[in-house]
């Protein structure tokens, strides 16, 4: 059974990719403000959970606007 709220594997796609790309813009808007707290390099689990406070933040939008 379909629920309204389904989407489809392109669009799932699409909106991660979305979400990545605000992601990058992000970090390297802060990195150039602060590279200690914003490194370029981090192992690929730090990346992920950095990625994941972000992506809860965005839903929020306030950390994000001063960024952007």
């Amino acid at each position: 059974m379909e629920n309204s709220n389904d989407i489809d594997l392109d669009q799932f796609i699409n909106e991660m990719q979305q979400r990545l790309d605000k992601f990058k813009h992000y970090w390297q808007m802060e990195q150039k403000k602060d590279p200690d707290t914003f490194p370029s390099k981090m192992l690929a689990g730090d990346w992920d959970e950095q990625f994941n406070f972000f992506d809860e933040e965005w839903d929020n939008q306030e950390v994000v606007e001063q960024a952007l």
